[in-house]
């Protein structure tokens, strides 16, 4: 049995004797990065891959990643896993399930909660963002960012997180839970994998119901969710195919969360990420959407 060591100069295993230096050859992890810059594209693919990991202590999920993070440059603003300038497509991540039963993990949220709902350092278990093609053209973002805060929990900038919130502006409409967990569907349908993947992927399956429409899959983020059947969600449009005769689109599903309060009367209701639904027709929300803001915490 041996132990592999992997830096972004060279990959080396040790036999529990000593390191081989004839073994010394180029990692995966080094191709990525070109100087101090690595492509939106190996960014995801690096952290599909990190995902896969278990950690002792789940807090240690974002400062673990803190090295690599730090060489990164003109990326824009760091956020909890995701960088400023991909901000918009970051948020298409959901989990997957390896097919094997042997090596499966079901996803949930990590407690005590590691990041805010909307990131996927939140997630126990691998995770790994919907392709919406290579050329961005083909996607036009429905969406605009308010704000994104992510607060650290000590000095470390890039370490753990005490909280975060994000203000997306964008059409919306409401869906009610229906059921969830009963028939994964292949992740081949939504995300394009490379040649080189022979592992079989299952996603989380779950349905909503939207009113006088039907129902439509979505991925739910964990095992978790806290739903009750009939739960109100709110589906809240990301992205939509730029070719007039495509319907297809991408959404978030949010749940509402208690409300605050203050002064007597209620200040500002908060949501909370729930999961993603991958194919909805971007109709239903010119007939039946309202424009709002969402604060996902």
């Amino acid at each position: 049995m041996g132990v592999n060591f992997e830096c972004t100069e060279e990959t080396a295993t040790c036999t529990c004797n000593s390191i081989e230096p004839h073994q010394h050859h180029q990692g995966r992890f080094k191709s990525m990065f070109t100087g101090e810059r690595i492509s939106n594209e190996n960014w995801r693919k690096m952290i599909t891959i990190y995902s896969q990991k278990d950690f002792t202590y789940q807090k240690d999920v974002l400062p673990a990643l803190s090295g690599i993070t730090n060489r990164v440059r003109g990326a824009g603003r760091y956020f909890g896993g995701i960088w400023e300038k991909d901000l918009p497509y970051d948020l298409l991540w959901f989990p997957i399930v390896c097919s094997q039963p042997s090596e499966r993990r079901e996803p949930v949220r990590r407690e005590p909660p590691t990041a805010p709902s909307f990131l996927w350092a939140s997630i126990h278990g691998t995770i790994s963002f919907v392709d919406i093609g290579r050329s961005t053209a083909d996607f036009t973002q429905m969406f605009s960012i308010n704000n994104i805060v992510c607060q650290p929990k000590g000095e470390d900038l890039l370490g753990e997180l005490a909280g975060g919130s994000l203000q997306l502006i964008g059409l919306a409409i409401y869906a009610n839970f229906v059921c969830t967990f009963n028939r994964p569907i292949a992740t081949s349908v939504f995300i394009k994998h490379s040649a080189e993947d022979e592992i079989g992927h299952n996603c989380l399956w779950a349905a909503l119901e939207l009113e006088n429409v039907g129902n439509y899959i979505f991925h739910p983020d964990s095992l978790q969710l806290g739903l009750r059947r009939d739960h109100r969600l709110i589906v809240l449009l990301l992205f939509t195919a730029t070719d007039p005769s495509d319907q297809l689109c991408y959404a978030l599903v949010l749940a509402a969360k208690a409300a605050e309060r203050g002064q007597g009367a209620l200040r500002e209701v908060k949501y909370r990420r729930v999961g993603i639904i991958a194919s909805i027709e971007k109709e239903h929300f010119s007939l039946r959407g309202a424009r709002m803001l969402a604060n996902i915490v």
